[in-house]
């Protein structure tokens, strides 16, 4: 099949892409980030469930293992995140169709990727989400601010002080 038919006849130069495509040549590649990588900015994990739940333990399990394939993808990819944000929603159409769904965000002292770690945390969000009696039918997870280990990681005021990198004092430059 030339391009100039399937120019014609499949729509112009979309049709005659597609036609490369199929033939096996890519013409729209994925556009890499401004740091030349396919990095992700964020990472969410959400699902409906299969049955409209009410009971706080089975969303609860439910967070914590989207929490879990989140941190995995995290750590596959050799991020930290510095955000943690986690989301429950009623059902849209029900009788509390006007608040149906809530979320809550968790900005991390120090960005991390430990799967226990962002369990707690989530678990403490949803706590703060969570209305008695309500009935979820959908919750999810995701994970923003990542940045690789080390890079321009934020320091903690309270924490206690790291030792520093040796690095030679200011009055001792340049003397032997």
């Amino acid at each position: 099949m030339s391009e100039a038919w399937a120019r014609k006849h499949l729509g112009g130069v979309v049709g005659a892409r597609l036609v490369r495509e199929l033939q096996g040549y890519p013409c729209a590649g994925l556009a890499p980030s401004e740091d030349g990588t396919l990095r992700r900015q964020s990472i969410s994990c959400s699902r409906t469930f299969g049955r409209p739940l009410r009971e706080k333990e089975s969303v609860l399990g439910a967070v914590s293992a989207f929490v879990a394939r989140a941190a995995e993808k995290l750590r596959r990819q050799g991020d930290l995140a510095h955000v943690l944000a986690v989301f429950i929603s009623k059902n849209r159409f029900g009788p509390d169709a006007a608040g149906h769904s809530r979320s809550a965000v968790l900005t991390l002292p120090v960005p991390i990727s430990n799967t226990r770690e962002l369990t707690v945390r989530a678990s403490q969000l949803l706590a703060r989400l969570w209305e008695l009696g309500a009935i979820y039918v959908k919750a999810g997870v995701v994970l923003a601010g990542l940045e690789p280990p080390g890079l321009g990681q934020q320091l903690d005021l309270f924490g206690e002080a790291q030792p520093a990198a040796a690095v030679p004092a200011a009055g001792n430059r340049g003397r032997r």
